[in-house]
């Protein structure tokens, strides 16, 4: 939530020092690479995220059993036809 409230409102007061400091120009490249600096940095800190993989991590393997267990299921979920709407009612 703080991210949808702070991040654009952030962005913007950013935006508009960098511009009134250097120019417009100036204001989107450094905009730029700050966010693949920021994509970066944040890649390397989360390294595990890298080698995560839901098919055999131990938590999800458990939370899809648990959540076949509530359905009474151990095909996984019910799967819509991709062949048009839902057929329609008629009364």
């Amino acid at each position: 939530m703080l991210t949808y409230s702070i991040g654009p409102l952030g962005g913007q007061v950013r935006a508009g020092i960098t511009a009134d400091l250097w120019t417009v120009r100036g204001a989107i490249s450094i905009g730029g690479f700050a966010c693949i600096a920021g994509v970066g940095m944040t890649a390397l800190a989360l390294r595990d995220f890298w080698t995560y993989d839901a098919r055999t991590d131990e938590h999800a393997v458990a939370e899809r059993a648990t959540g076949r267990r509530r359905r009474g299921s151990s095909d996984g979920p019910a799967r819509r036809s991709r062949g048009g709407s839902a057929p329609s009612r008629r009364a």
